[in-house]
Protein backbone atom coordinates (compact mmCIF):
# COMPACT_ATOMS: atom_id res chain seq x y z
CA UNK A 1 0.00 0.00 0.00
CA UNK A 2 1.32 3.31 -0.95
CA UNK A 3 1.24 6.88 0.98
CA UNK A 4 2.70 9.83 0.53
CA UNK A 5 2.72 12.81 2.96
CA UNK A 6 3.55 16.31 2.18
CA UNK A 7 6.31 18.30 4.14
CA UNK A 8 3.73 19.47 5.65
CA UNK A 9 1.98 16.80 7.12
CA UNK A 10 5.49 15.30 8.04
CA UNK A 11 6.40 18.88 9.90
CA UNK A 12 2.96 18.19 11.70
CA UNK A 13 3.88 14.82 12.68
CA UNK A 14 7.25 15.57 13.83
CA UNK A 15 5.90 18.61 16.27
CA UNK A 16 3.33 15.85 17.43
CA UNK A 17 5.37 13.26 18.38
CA UNK A 18 8.20 15.70 20.14
CA UNK A 19 4.88 16.47 22.36
CA UNK A 20 3.61 14.50 25.01
CA UNK A 21 1.00 12.74 23.35
CA UNK A 22 -0.72 8.78 24.37
CA UNK A 23 2.05 6.39 23.49
CA UNK A 24 -0.83 4.47 20.71
CA UNK A 25 -1.10 7.75 18.96
CA UNK A 26 2.77 7.42 18.69
CA UNK A 27 2.44 3.91 16.88
CA UNK A 28 -0.50 5.53 14.82
CA UNK A 29 2.16 8.65 13.55
CA UNK A 30 5.66 6.20 13.45
CA UNK A 31 3.51 3.78 11.23
CA UNK A 32 2.49 6.85 8.95
CA UNK A 33 5.94 7.86 8.52
CA UNK A 34 7.69 4.73 7.97
CA UNK A 35 4.67 3.86 4.92
CA UNK A 36 5.89 7.16 3.54
CA UNK A 37 9.23 6.02 3.69
CA UNK A 38 8.11 3.07 1.49
CA UNK A 39 7.94 -0.04 4.21
CA UNK A 40 5.64 -2.70 3.65
CA UNK A 41 1.85 -2.86 6.32
CA UNK A 42 4.37 -6.52 7.40
CA UNK A 43 7.66 -4.01 8.18
CA UNK A 44 6.04 -1.73 9.71
CA UNK A 45 3.80 -4.19 11.94
CA UNK A 46 6.57 -6.04 12.73
CA UNK A 47 8.70 -3.07 13.89
CA UNK A 48 5.75 -2.04 16.64
CA UNK A 49 4.87 -5.34 17.36
CA UNK A 50 1.23 -5.28 16.48
CA UNK A 51 -0.56 -7.39 14.04
CA UNK A 52 -1.11 -6.06 9.85
CA UNK A 53 -4.43 -5.80 10.58
CA UNK A 54 -3.90 -2.84 13.02
CA UNK A 55 -1.72 -0.87 10.47
CA UNK A 56 -4.05 -1.40 7.54
CA UNK A 57 -7.05 0.09 10.09
CA UNK A 58 -4.71 3.14 10.34
CA UNK A 59 -4.23 3.16 6.97
CA UNK A 60 -7.49 2.99 6.38
CA UNK A 61 -8.72 5.51 8.80
CA UNK A 62 -6.04 7.93 8.02
CA UNK A 63 -7.36 7.93 4.37
CA UNK A 64 -11.28 7.45 4.78
CA UNK A 65 -11.60 10.05 7.31
CA UNK A 66 -8.09 12.45 7.78
CA UNK A 67 -5.69 12.88 9.70
CA UNK A 68 -7.30 14.44 12.29
CA UNK A 69 -9.37 10.83 13.06
CA UNK A 70 -6.44 9.06 13.17
CA UNK A 71 -5.29 11.26 16.18
CA UNK A 72 -8.77 10.43 18.35
CA UNK A 73 -8.86 7.23 20.67
CA UNK A 74 -12.12 6.04 21.30
CA UNK A 75 -11.06 3.73 23.99
CA UNK A 76 -13.16 4.42 27.08
CA UNK A 77 -12.88 1.50 29.56
CA UNK A 78 -15.28 -0.43 31.19
CA UNK A 79 -17.79 1.31 32.76
CA UNK A 80 -17.53 -0.86 35.89
CA UNK A 81 -20.05 -3.01 38.18
CA UNK A 82 -22.02 -0.11 39.91
CA UNK A 83 -24.57 2.00 38.67
CA UNK A 84 -24.75 5.50 39.35
CA UNK A 85 -26.89 5.69 42.22
CA UNK A 86 -24.56 2.47 44.14
CA UNK A 87 -21.92 5.09 43.79
CA UNK A 88 -23.58 8.35 44.80
CA UNK A 89 -24.37 5.67 47.90
CA UNK A 90 -21.14 4.89 48.22
CA UNK A 91 -19.75 8.45 48.17
CA UNK A 92 -22.01 9.49 50.82
CA UNK A 93 -20.78 6.39 52.82
CA UNK A 94 -17.04 7.73 52.67
CA UNK A 95 -18.14 10.89 53.24
CA UNK A 96 -19.32 10.16 56.77
CA UNK A 97 -15.50 8.95 57.60
CA UNK A 98 -16.30 5.18 58.21
CA UNK A 99 -13.54 3.76 56.01
CA UNK A 100 -10.24 4.32 56.75
CA UNK A 101 -8.53 1.88 53.91
CA UNK A 102 -9.37 0.36 50.48
CA UNK A 103 -10.15 -2.75 52.18
CA UNK A 104 -12.93 -1.83 54.24
CA UNK A 105 -14.43 -0.36 51.16
CA UNK A 106 -13.82 -3.45 49.42
CA UNK A 107 -15.69 -5.20 51.97
CA UNK A 108 -18.89 -2.60 52.22
CA UNK A 109 -19.24 -3.17 48.15
CA UNK A 110 -18.86 -7.12 48.67
CA UNK A 111 -21.45 -7.28 51.50
CA UNK A 112 -23.97 -4.19 50.44
CA UNK A 113 -23.83 -4.46 46.76
CA UNK A 114 -22.81 -8.07 46.21
CA UNK A 115 -19.69 -7.04 44.05
CA UNK A 116 -16.69 -8.53 44.63
CA UNK A 117 -13.59 -5.89 43.77
CA UNK A 118 -10.16 -6.70 44.07
CA UNK A 119 -8.01 -4.59 46.21
CA UNK A 120 -6.53 -2.74 43.18
CA UNK A 121 -9.92 -2.34 41.48
CA UNK A 122 -11.02 -1.06 44.72
CA UNK A 123 -8.39 1.85 44.56
CA UNK A 124 -8.90 2.45 40.80
CA UNK A 125 -12.79 2.81 41.61
CA UNK A 126 -12.22 5.19 44.35
CA UNK A 127 -9.83 7.42 42.50
CA UNK A 128 -12.04 6.94 39.46
CA UNK A 129 -15.25 8.49 41.30
CA UNK A 130 -12.99 11.37 43.36
CA UNK A 131 -12.15 10.36 46.14
CA UNK A 132 -8.93 10.34 47.77
CA UNK A 133 -6.88 8.76 50.76
CA UNK A 134 -5.08 10.98 53.30
CA UNK A 135 -2.87 8.77 55.85
CA UNK A 136 -4.95 9.25 58.79
CA UNK A 137 -2.23 9.53 62.44
CA UNK A 138 -3.83 8.49 65.43
CA UNK A 139 -3.17 10.04 68.89
CA UNK A 140 -2.70 6.92 71.73
CA UNK A 141 -3.31 10.06 74.30
CA UNK A 142 -4.45 13.79 74.44
CA UNK A 143 -1.42 16.62 76.21
CA UNK A 144 -2.91 18.02 78.88
CA UNK A 145 -2.07 21.74 79.57
CA UNK A 146 -1.57 21.80 83.20
CA UNK A 147 0.65 19.06 83.21
CA UNK A 148 3.00 20.16 80.40
CA UNK A 149 3.37 23.84 81.99
CA UNK A 150 4.63 22.05 85.49
CA UNK A 151 6.75 20.24 83.36
CA UNK A 152 8.49 22.87 81.46
CA UNK A 153 8.41 25.54 85.11
CA UNK A 154 10.39 22.03 86.76
CA UNK A 155 12.73 21.95 83.16
CA UNK A 156 13.49 25.69 83.63
CA UNK A 157 13.78 25.35 87.30
CA UNK A 158 16.60 22.78 86.97
CA UNK A 159 18.31 24.46 84.12
CA UNK A 160 21.42 26.65 85.22
CA UNK A 161 21.12 30.14 84.76
CA UNK A 162 23.63 31.87 82.43
CA UNK A 163 27.15 32.10 84.35
CA UNK A 164 26.11 30.05 86.79
CA UNK A 165 27.15 26.81 87.30
CA UNK A 166 25.28 23.41 88.37
CA UNK A 167 25.95 22.11 91.45
CA UNK A 168 27.56 18.27 90.56
CA UNK A 169 26.65 16.30 94.19
CA UNK A 170 22.87 17.35 92.71
CA UNK A 171 21.46 13.76 92.29
CA UNK A 172 17.96 15.67 91.09
CA UNK A 173 17.98 14.80 87.04
CA UNK A 174 17.13 17.73 84.98
CA UNK A 175 14.67 15.50 82.60
CA UNK A 176 12.34 13.01 84.48
CA UNK A 177 11.85 10.29 82.34
CA UNK A 178 11.22 6.36 83.04
CA UNK A 179 11.42 4.77 86.57
CA UNK A 180 14.90 5.40 88.35
CA UNK A 181 16.12 2.51 90.28
CA UNK A 182 18.33 2.84 93.51
CA UNK A 183 22.21 3.21 92.59
CA UNK A 184 24.11 0.40 93.54
CA UNK A 185 27.33 1.66 95.81
CA UNK A 186 30.46 1.49 93.86
CA UNK A 187 32.41 -1.73 94.55
CA UNK A 188 28.90 -3.54 95.70
CA UNK A 189 28.62 -6.88 94.26
CA UNK A 190 25.36 -8.03 93.00
CA UNK A 191 26.01 -11.46 93.21
CA UNK A 192 27.51 -11.40 96.86
CA UNK A 193 24.66 -9.25 98.02
CA UNK A 194 22.13 -12.08 96.64
CA UNK A 195 24.09 -15.05 98.52
CA UNK A 196 24.64 -13.21 101.83
CA UNK A 197 20.56 -12.37 102.27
Amino acid sequence: MELSLDKKLRHKIDDLLRSSIPAKVQKRLFALLWLDEGKSVEEVAALLHLCPRSVRDWLRIFRNKGFDALLVLHYKGDSGDLTPAQIEQLKAEIKTGKFHCARQVQGYLEQTFQTAYSLSGTNRLLQRIGCSYHQITGFLFKAKREKQEEFVNQYQANCPKPGEKKDATLSTPAIPCGAWKPSIPVGFCVANASRSA
